[in-house]
């Protein structure tokens, strides 16, 4: 796959799409010695009752772990000293799609099962029915501050952020931009052949991985 650098707007502030193997290289230029690297591995406990991770962020110094458990989605913070503890959802949501801060706050992009996942055993299992998404916002102590329906029923992300305010949710067709009541209000979509992969948050501009085919 080759990849190569494309800008888009949205209605407020550039997204800027490119692959993380082009800015890495440009980001070397000028550089007469790599540094050598290194791997250094540290294991955390799994919080209990959560069969995997499938989604994670950091706030404040502590990582927020979503999973899932054998009953329904499971929410915790992990100290890296290794300590865990489990955060009360206020429902049994069945499944954490991604997670992200915002304004010093745990976002939750949650809901029902996808339409293809693996339970707690490692089974995969196929859905057929068009599951609800939510953006829930809760504290750092656990307390919800707000929960938001998204609007288009069906949809599947696989990553969020939050920037000015707004969230941004992302598949491999379109990155969504989604107003205050879940509406979407404008979304960018991947072009003929290409698929988004990721996104991260770089000084204010969110910056989004694009693939497409060898030409």
């Amino acid at each position: 796959m080759a990849v190569n650098e494309k800008r888009y707007y949205f209605a407020r502030g550039l997204v800027l799409l490119l692959a993380f193997c082009m800015f890495l290289t440009l980001a070397s230029c000028g550089k007469e010695e790599e540094p050598e690297w290194r791997t250094i591995g540290k294991s955390l406990a799994m919080a209990e009752n959560m069969a995997y991770i499938s989604a994670q962020c950091v706030v404040d110094g502590l990582v927020y772990i979503g999973g899932l458990g054998a009953q329904h989605a499971v929410h915790a913070r992990v100290a890296l000293d290794g300590t865990s503890e489990i955060i009360d959802l206020p429902k049994d949501y069945e499944y954490i799609y991604a997670m992200c801060e915002a304004d010093g706050n745990i976002a939750l992009l949650i809901g029902d099962y996808p339409a293809v996942y693996y339970d707690a055993n490692g089974e995969r299992v196929e859905t057929c029915e068009e599951g609800e998404l939510y953006i829930l916002v809760l504290d750092k102590n656990g307390d919800m501050v707000n929960e938001t329906a998204l609007v288009e029923p069906g949809a599947e992300y696989d990553f969020m952020l939050y920037s000015d305010g707004y969230f941004i949710v992302l598949n491999m067709q379109c990155a969504v931009k989604l107003g205050n009541d879940g509406r979407e209000l404008t979304r960018i979509e991947a072009g003929d052949g290409e698929h988004f992969s990721s996104m991260i948050l770089y000084k204010g501009e969110v910056l989004i991985s694009v693939a497409e085919p060898n030409l």
